[in-house]
């Protein structure tokens, strides 16, 4: 604790040594991707403002930070003795048991996985954010490209009490794979076979290399093999099982307790409480009225405030996602078919304006990978924004009086600034704002809508898994940049990866396929009073491992 603020001590690999002022837009730091959000099915995009983001980013860029980055951690020397907590009381928005979709055309929100990875675990955990650690395999090799061998963790017991073996590993990894547990997801459609090697070991063969494989396996949960149903909670290895007789479905309340024979030691946080608030102002009337100890997910400028206001602590997350406008550059008769024009659309835009004008924290960047993502280049920098040039642009491409329409969801501020905007280089912006989600996600997904604004994330920590969605895109279409994207993800080589993720994202941008407007900053409330905890799971939820929690 911090004996001049009284603030928990919350350890994050991107937490700015200065505080952080809810309201404005805080400074970039190196954060992890995805977070933890599962795209649509036919494109992966998710509306940033939705509280349930649908692109699930649950996992890490593979090979890239295991070759680089991956070592075990090392014991941190403390100068008290760590108390137990025996309830914390935790706010998301929503959240299920089931350690994979209850329905495969479904997606999985930012709450089941932060609900999940307290009960089921993976071979690969994380640690920092940013790092690959052992979990359930304690080692992995790669005797070639496309083969690895894990050596599995021993006495590892499942909650239901029998003993983890190869067994169980390669039936979860062949029921993930199987249309009853989710096939519409892409995290195991690169392997093409396990294989049992030793009861202590298993061997995965992957379709062709995969340098992003350990991120695939970080939300691939590991399930007991003797007990056949899919959301059961004693099939799972992790700190907490579900309290007996809980019963969300009247309660509202997913309780957890500390399961006492965990493989990991001893469980401090006793019993964890997940319930549901209707959204981030809900959350943060129950954070002030101490009917909370952590909500995560605040992204509104005037709830940050209230915060602050309130002297409640809040800590950033990392940024994982990128808000963007689509340009639709194939749809016959509009403007945006030509590549001056949409140059001039990308210089005559001011992104922090339109950051101010969402109500939402953000900050200013030109791409679709953020920082910390394997393959985010340093040298495709934001563009100011430069009227004049952007009517020269105009003149050159030869539209005379271009009209576009722009779609989005609950955008009416954003939109009518981009509006004014556009207008001061000539071009007339047409709002259409469609309520309905999924008729929106699925319009952007078929190239219907000219111009549209969203927000998009990974569901690996590596560029390819973002630029992947726009190769053979209906909205956009360049041979040259799906040869070196193929390249990208048929090459193991750390350095060779990103390097070729690099130059596919500068055809992106050369393009101007999509005119990228922020990166999407998240912030953790919390109330709880000397409390230790570190943020291990890229999310945009808090991103804890809960059993570690402790008093001082």
């Amino acid at each position: 604790m911090n004996p001049n603020t009284n603030t928990p001590n919350i350890i994050h690999p991107n937490q700015p040594s200065a505080p952080i002022t809810p309201g404005t837009v805080p400074p970039s730091a190196p954060a992890p991707v995805p977070s933890n959000v599962k795209p649509p099915k036919k494109q992966k995009i998710w509306v940033w403002i939705v509280a349930v983001l649908v692109v699930l980013a649950a996992a890490g860029g593979g090979y890239y930070y295991y070759k680089h980055y991956y070592h075990k951690a090392k014991p941190v020397a403390t100068t008290s003795a760590k108390r137990d907590i025996s309830l914390i009381r935790v706010g998301i928005s929503d959240g299920s048991v089931s350690p994979y979709y209850p329905d495969p055309n479904s997606t999985a929100s930012v709450g089941d996985i932060e609900i999940q990875d307290q009960i089921f675990e993976g071979l690969i955990g994380y640690q920092g954010g940013n790092k690959f650690v052992p979990l359930l395999a304690t080692s992995w090799t790669n005797p070639n490209e496309s083969t690895w061998i894990f050596t599995l963790r021993p006495n590892v017991k499942f909650h239901s009490g029998h003993t983890m073996t190869a067994t169980d590993v390669k039936y979860s990894i062949d029921n993930f794979k199987d249309t009853s547990y989710g096939s519409s997801n892409d995290y195991g459609s690169t392997i093409k076979a396990t294989t049992i090697l030793a009861p202590d070991k298993i061997q995965i063969t992957t379709d062709g290399p995969d340098p992003t494989l350990l991120g695939r396996l970080a939300v691939l949960d590991i399930i007991d093999s003797h007990n056949a149903k899919q959301s059961d909670p004693t099939n799972g290895t992790g700190p907490y099982t579900l309290k007996p007789g809980t019963d969300p479905s009247k309660s509202g309340i997913i309780d957890l307790v500390a399961y006492d024979n965990y493989w990991g030691g001893h469980v401090y946080s006793r019993e964890l409480q997940f319930s549901f608030p209707t959204d981030e102002n809900q959350g943060a009337t129950l954070l002030k009225d101490h009917k909370l100890d952590i909500y995560s997910d605040f992204s509104e400028t005037s709830v940050l405030k209230s915060l602050q206001q309130a002297n409640i602590s809040t800590i950033q997350l990392p940024a994982t996602a990128v808000s963007l406008f689509q340009l639709n550059t194939k749809l016959a008769g509009s403007p945006l078919t030509n590549l001056a024009f949409r140059q001039a659309l990308n210089l005559a835009l001011n992104r922090d304006a339109l950051i101010t004008a969402s109500g939402k924290q953000g900050t200013p960047i030109n791409q679709l990978v953020p920082v910390s993502i394997p393959g985010y280049d340093r040298d495709i920098s934001v563009p100011k924004q430069n009227i004049t040039q952007a009517k020269a642009l105009i003149a050159q491409s030869g539209i005379k009086n271009p009209t576009l329409t722009l779609s989005y969801t609950d955008e009416d501020a954003l939109g009518k600034e981009a509006q004014t905007e556009l207008a001061a280089i000539g071009v007339t912006l047409k709002l259409n704002p469609i309520a309905d989600l999924d008729s929106f996600y699925s319009q952007v997904a078929d190239g219907k809508l000219e111009m549209s604004y969203y927000g998009f994330g990974t569901a690996v920590l590596d560029a390819s898994d973002v630029l992947q969605s726009f190769s053979k895109n209906p909205n956009f279409d360049d041979p040259t940049f799906d040869q070196v994207l193929t390249s990208a993800n048929q090459t193991i080589d750390a350095q060779k990866h990103i390097q070729l993720l690099q130059k596919a994202s500068q055809i992106l941008s050369q393009d101007v396929a999509v005119i990228p407007v922020s990166t999407d900053n998240y912030y953790t409330g919390l109330t709880l009073k000397g409390a230790n905890m570190t943020a291990d799971i890229p999310s945009v939820n808090l991103g804890v491992y809960f059993w570690k929690i402790y008093q001082r």
